[in-house]
């Protein structure tokens, strides 16, 4: 496969020289959860652009969209880019908020952090909210000193929202969209298409804690807190009240949640409880490749966030998309977010 490689630059502006490169020499990457780099194999052809360009990748022939990324790093004929997020791997000062649409919020950070920012120099971002999901985050003792990049993968976990690349418009601004993926669908192993599977998982109580207990601010007695609510995790990623439900994984590994019962604006318990378990179901890393050229599972409807039923030998995980790499032939795909326990992530 052949792939066409646009050029613009970071200050707006198209390059007027594209490359053309085989698919063996580029090794795409989407990672939801670590800022992976994709790298590109430019051989004796030119590099027209600079670090902190971007380049769009499409198929030659169908046109079709591959990847999107900022130039990290340029290098003995190679160079690497990253996903949009990128942009923002730089810290900020996280306090408590919360509110019916952690879109517009996240939003409203990268305006006032990075596209507002002349020194950032990337005023022509836009960002389209074409979701609203309630949101809470609590940091033990705010202002806190936390990265930008990592607070939106700590939503992606919670909440499933994906920022992503939508297209260099007509004015040559760089368009992206906030959305929280619920497309679901439904995979089997036992189907010709799908191949090398391999299967690691860790129970929701395993690292993950599957028990929340919301406690009121006010308590003075550790013997005796004043518990205003209690919830728990099931293996299908569901909140329940009931501590006797089938699928809550026993014994349970509790979290602690302190409640301001005077604070203006205050969440319901149920979306407390949302915000610091949902997501933790999710942890297990199922991987397996899929065909290019498959009529099961096609490459455009391959992207991070979707959910899956994915049956394995009988047993029926549900997961989330986090990761695909494309190969010659092949798409690899993994399922879940065991990986972000290798990596340094906001609790909150």
């Amino acid at each position: 496969m052949l792939y066409h490689l646009s050029f613009f630059k970071r200050n707006k502006g198209k390059y007027s020289v594209p490359l053309f490169l085989n698919s063996s020499d580029c090794e795409i990457e989407y990672d939801a959860i670590s800022n992976a780099q994709s790298n590109f194999k430019v051989g004796k052809q030119e590099l027209p652009a600079l670090i902190g360009d971007f380049v769009l990748v499409k198929e030659f022939i169908t046109g079709r969209f591959a990847y999107f990324g900022i130039i990290q790093s340029i290098e003995n004929k190679e160079f690497g880019a990253c996903q949009i997020f990128s942009l923002i791997d730089f810290d900020f000062a996280a306090t408590r908020v919360s509110g019916k649409s952690f879109e517009e919020h996240f939003k409203t950070l990268v305006i006032n952090n990075l596209i507002n920012d002349p020194t950032k120099g990337i005023p022509h971002l836009l960002i389209n909210v074409r979701t609203n999901t309630e949101h809470l985050y609590q940091p033990s003792d705010p202002p806190t000193v936390t990265n930008l990049m990592k607070y939106y993968f700590n939503a992606f976990k919670k909440y499933n929202i994906i920022w992503r690349f939508v297209e260099i418009d007509r004015e040559g601004n760089l368009v992206t969209e906030l959305v929280r993926i619920e497309s679901r669908l439904k995979i089997k192993d036992n189907i010709s298409d799908f191949s090398d599977w391999d299967v690691s998982v860790r129970t929701a109580n395993t690292d993950n804690e599957n028990k929340l207990l919301i406690v009121n601010k006010n308590t003075t007695s550790s013997e005796n807190p004043m518990i205003l609510a209690t919830y728990f995790l099931t293996n299908n990623n569901e909140l329940t009240t009931n501590n006797n439900h089938r699928s809550i994984e026993i014994p349970t590994r509790t979290k602690v949640f302190i409640y301001d019962t005077e604070q203006e604006d205050k969440p319901t318990y149920e979306n407390v409880a949302k915000s610091e378990l949902s997501g933790n179901a999710y942890s297990h890393e199922i991987s397996f490749k899929v065909r290019k050229i498959s009529t099961v599972l096609s490459t455009e409807n391959i992207y991070l966030g979707l959910l899956a039923n994915l049956t394995i030998e009988n047993q029926t995980f549900e997961s989330v998309l986090t990761y695909f790499r494309f190969e010659e032939d092949l798409i690899e795909l993994k399922f879940g977010n065991i990986r972000s326990r290798l990596t340094e992530y906001i609790d909150e």
